[in-house]
């Protein structure tokens, strides 16, 4: 079995995650499960292999130098909905090659970096590879709905060991082509050295119910979309975080004359910098602490006054500033509305993660993985703008990386969690060799 035919099969176990635990299917989990050692049969039979909460799994390759702390691969299995079938070129649990890609849901969020993770790990050891540090794998099987299970649970388990790890290496940032990041002519690495928080706030009002004939002056719906507004006028202010900071000053060099100068100057050039980042959505999430409404409700009739209307306020946390923070920035926005602020399944948010240093061993060894394999990118550090299993790591590790070998157009960027999920079959083959030359240099 190959390693196209190893992801296809992987993408057509339907590994679905919802919110409602009750919806999921954990058959197909344990079908999931027992695929693993068939695809991967020399290292698990090599590795500790580890069931942490029923669905969740750990694999442990001893290090020959006990001097040197662990690190871990991590790279979830669950997996979003597919959706509406009739959007799909090829149905998203077909696992389908064709057309140089390979498609379904999951190839690029999360099997097919847990797939390539597994097959670097496999050739190497085929190949008399043993590792000089200890080595985990591990995959969790509810990220797509906080990780409070699995990625939890594996730490739980870890710190319970008394294991804490030099490095995590799990998904967050990739390859993009200049389509998706302009400011340099090739493509670009952004390996994520810090992640973003995150969390929902509600806007609430209650107002007078009845018949949408005889209206008062203000309704409930009317007072929500007031604060909606006012939030949208109050934009967290632009700040420049270490990590995009460093971000700027190395692709400074891959730009010409004025505009070099100005970059490997972020610090000086503080106004303008800020200012351009905020030109498009992608970089200003770079600059800011985000708030985007995505859910608006009122009554559920056209011609019935709500009691109640609501709206869902998703922020993304820089680092630097807290969900306290948040909370206080859209209550003061709209003091005097007529709305309450409050969070949304408060157990979903999370604090910006602390950054982790670029001057490791670790972050050095995939570094050069990645230009062993791709010579012709830049390699630069980032903040992550999602939110990853990683971040329940931070209390057990000194150092996390998000990053996965995977090249992303606008159209792949825009199929994750849509129709038409895919990986070039050229990349899954890359994948494996910037996996398999980490590991073989850590």
């Amino acid at each position: 079995m190959d390693i196209v035919e190893k992801l296809g099969r992987a993408v057509a176990i339907p590994t679905v995650s919802h919110l409602d635990r009750s919806r999921i299917d954990y058959s197909h989990y344990e079908d999931f499960l027992a695929f693993l050692p068939q695809a991967f049969p020399v290292l698990f039979n090599t590795a500790e292999v580890q069931r942490i909460a029923d669905y969740s799994l750990l694999l442990r390759l001893p290090g020959s130098n006990t001097s040197l702390k662990p690190v871990l691969l991590l790279a979830h299995y669950d997996v979003v909905p597919g959706g509406d079938e009739d959007g799909w070129k090829y149905p998203p649990f077909s696992g389908t090659a064709a057309e140089e890609n390979l498609w379904g849901r999951g190839t690029l969020d999360n099997k097919g970096p847990l797939i390539t993770i597994l097959q670097a790990a496999e050739e190497a050891l085929m190949a008399g590879w043993s590792p000089a540090r200890t080595v985990y794998f591990g995959s969790g099987h509810d990220e797509e709905i906080g990780g409070g299970h699995g990625a939890r649970s594996i730490v739980a388990f870890l710190r319970s060991r008394g294991v804490h790890l030099d490095t995590v290496y799990d998904e967050g940032m990739t390859i993009v082509t200049p389509e998706l990041f302009p400011m340099v002519d090739r493509n670009v690495a952004f390996i994520g050295t810090s992640e973003k928080g995150q969390v929902d706030i509600e806007i609430t009002a209650a107002g007078q119910g009845g018949h949408a004939s005889m209206p008062p002056a203000s309704t409930a719906a009317g007072a929500v979309a007031r604060a909606v507004a006012a939030i949208e006028r109050n934009p967290f202010p632009a700040r420049l975080t270490p990590p995009v900071v460093a971000f700027l000053k190395n692709i400074a060099p891959l730009n010409p004359g004025f505009i070099r100068f100005v970059l490997s100057r972020p610090r000086l050039f503080d106004p303008v910098l800020k200012k351009f980042m905020q030109r498009s959505p992608t970089s200003n999430a770079l600059v800011r602490t985000t708030q985007a409404v995505t859910m608006l409700q009122g009554s559920d009739k056209e011609n019935v006054l709500p009691a109640r209307a609501s709206a869902v306020i998703n922020c993304r946390i820089l680092p630097g500033e807290t969900i306290e923070d948040v909370i206080a920035h859209i209550g003061k926005a709209t003091t005097g509305l007529g709305v309450r602020v409050g969070r949304l399944a408060p157990e979903l948010g999370s604090n910006p993660l602390p950054i982790s240093s670029t001057d490791t061993v670790t972050y050095r060894a995939l570094e050069k993985a990645i230009l062993s394999v791709f010579p012709d990118i830049a390699v630069v550090p980032t903040v992550v703008t999602v939110t990853t299993d990683s971040r329940h790591f931070a209390e057990i590790s000194d150092n996390i990386y998000r990053f996965i070998p995977i090249v992303l157009d606008r159209a792949r960027m825009n199929s994750i969690h849509s129709a038409n999920e895919r990986i070039p079959i050229e990349n899954i083959h890359q994948a494996v060799r910037v996996y398999r030359t980490m590991l073989e240099r850590l």
